[in-house]
C-alpha cells in the first residue's frame, strides 16, 4: 500500500494458527489442513462356464471371477491389488481417482473339483488393498453383487 505521505509499504502475511507440523519449511505461510478420507469397496462376481454345455458341473469346468474396485473415498488411490486366497488374480496394480471404478482390469478362473460338485458351490472372498497419496492403505473385503436366493453358508458377503 501507499501511506499518506506517498511512501510505499509492504507485509508478507503470517499464519496466526499455524499447524504443528508444516508441509513446508515455510513458517509464516498460511497452511489450511484438508481432511482425507482414502476408502475402496470391492464387488466379486462369478459365473460357472458350462463349457461341455451338459447343465451339470463337471470336474475341470470352471468359474470366472470379475472384480469391481471403486475409489469410495475423496483422494487418488495407488497401487490397488485384488488378492484371493482361492485363485490367483491377474491384473493390477491400478490407480483410481475418488469416484471411479474398474470391473475389467481383475480377473481370476476357478476349476471346478470334485469336492466342489459334491458339496453344489464354491464360496470365498477377495481383498482388494490400496494407498492413499499419503501412504495410508485401505483395504476392503468383497461382498458379491449377485448373491444366490438361499445362500449355503451363513456368509452372506461371500462369492457364491
Amino acid at each position: 500500500g501507499t501511506s499518506p505521505k506517498g511512501v510505499e509499504v509492504e507485509d508478507e502475511s503470517s499464519d496466526p494458527t499455524p499447524v504443528e507440523e508444516p508441509s513446508t519449511e515455510c513458517e509464516t505461510c498460511t497452511e489450511t489442513v484438508i481432511p482425507q478420507n482414502p476408502a475402496i469397496a470391492l464387488l466379486k462376481d462369478g459365473i460357472f462356464n458350462d463349457e461341455n454345455q451338459d447343465g451339470f458341473g463337471n470336474v475341470g469346468e470352471t468359474i470366472s471371477y470379475t472384480f469391481t474396485v471403486t475409489n469410495t473415498g475423496n483422494v487418488t488411490l495407488n497401487n490397488i491389488m485384488v488378492t484371493d486366497p482361492l485363485v490367483t488374480v491377474s491384473g493390477g496394480p491400478i490407480s483410481l481417482a475418488p469416484g471411479a471404478s474398474d470391473n475389467t482390469t481383475f480377473t481370476a478362473t476357478y476349476v471346478l473339483t470334485q469336492d466342489d460338485i459334491d458339496a453344489g458351490y464354491v464360496v470365498n472372498t477377495a481383498l482388494a488393498k490400496g494407498t492413499s497419496p499419503k501412504g495410508v492403505e485401505v483395504e476392503d473385503e468383497s461382498s458379491d453383487p449377485t448373491p444366490v436366493e438361499e445362500p449355503s453358508t451363513e456368509c452372506e458377503t461371500c462369492t457364491e
